[in-house]
């Protein structure tokens, strides 16, 4: 700015104070022009959540899920009288390969309530997700289940109470996934030590699961960029769900799952390159521990 009307200004301020004294409002009371116009124009806070939650709840009865059906209990508000309805599900460790067709289904009514009886064709164990549409017979619009930041239900599969064997640690580390003989997303070895040290924690066993899934993908889908951060994204979540699950004090627990991961050169490698292939990304954390939670896949 020019000196002159530096200068200009000053004097100006000046011969005010001097001159009117009580005019100068008191600190406490005054309020900047500009930093009202600049707080009303800060953007509002953001609505809790993303979805609007809805009028009905689907509610699991058998998770973990032991056989090829899962039950769930459907709760209704009154007078709300379902036309017709429709599911699909996924496994949740595979995202990209999301299914999008649902299914017809029919209500099974039951002496507690109105209940679905989802048939699985996938009984891998894991984390799955019940995604879930509403026709009511008023003519109003088809409705998908949601909650303030899900738009689906999450169950198990159970393992097989035996588990999986140890594998033989040279067929193990001879290519970057290694053996995963259960074909859940985790690498045998991986898995044993998991159920073996979380075994009287089971929140974090799980939450250890989920990150263990999302971690394997991320190093195993590193040739295709667009994938690869996808799965990035998803190991985050998997951090955040761990870290609340854990009080904040996952990252000592992914520091140990990553020493058994990346036990070879190759397996360091394709995680150097998930890293590249990250780089530039964005990631949004959890807005609150409510969002955290909802991170988690059981």
């Amino acid at each position: 700015m020019n000196k002159l009307l530096l200068a200009a200004i000053a004097l100006s301020l000046s011969i005010n104070i001097l001159g009117s004294e009580k005019s100068i409002p008191k600190k406490t009371d005054y309020v900047d022009p500009l930093r009202a116009k600049f707080e009303a124009s800060k953007p509002k806070p953001p609505m809790k959540g993303k979805f609007k939650p809805s009028e009905f709840d689907v509610i699991p009865l058998n998770s973990p899920v032991k056989g090829k059906l899962a039950n769930f209990l459907l709760k209704l508000p009154p007078g709300f009288e379902v036309e017709d309805i429709k599911y699909r599900v996924q496994n949740a460790s595979h995202i990209l390969l999301k299914e999008k067709n649902y299914s017809p289904i029919t209500l099974a009514e039951t002496p507690v309530g109105k209940k679905l009886h989802i048939p699985l064709k996938d009984t891998t164990p894991g984390l799955y997700r019940l995604y879930v549409k509403v026709k009511p017979k008023d003519g109003s619009e088809e409705r998908q289940y949601q909650t303030a930041y899900l738009d689906f239900v999450r169950f198990i599969v159970a393992e097989n109470p035996n588990g999986v064997p140890m594998p033989d640690p040279t067929k193990n580390k001879a290519t970057v996934g290694g053996i995963d003989s259960d074909r859940n997303g985790i690498r045998d070895d991986i898995q044993i030590w998991i159920n073996e040290e979380f075994k009287d924690r089971p929140l974090v066993k799980l939450a250890m699961k989920q990150f263990a899934q999302a971690r394997q993908l991320e190093i195993l889908n590193t040739d295709n960029r667009m994938q690869s951060i996808e799965f990035s994204k998803q190991g985050l979540d998997a951090q955040e769900c761990l870290d609340v699950v854990t009080k904040r004090t996952g990252i000592y627990l992914i520091k140990l799952h990553d020493e058994k991961l990346l036990n070879t050169k190759d397996r360091l490698s394709a995680n150097i390159k998930s890293n590249s292939n990250f780089s530039g990304q964005s990631y949004s954390l959890a807005k609150d521990e409510e969002h955290s939670r909802s991170l988690c896949n059981f």
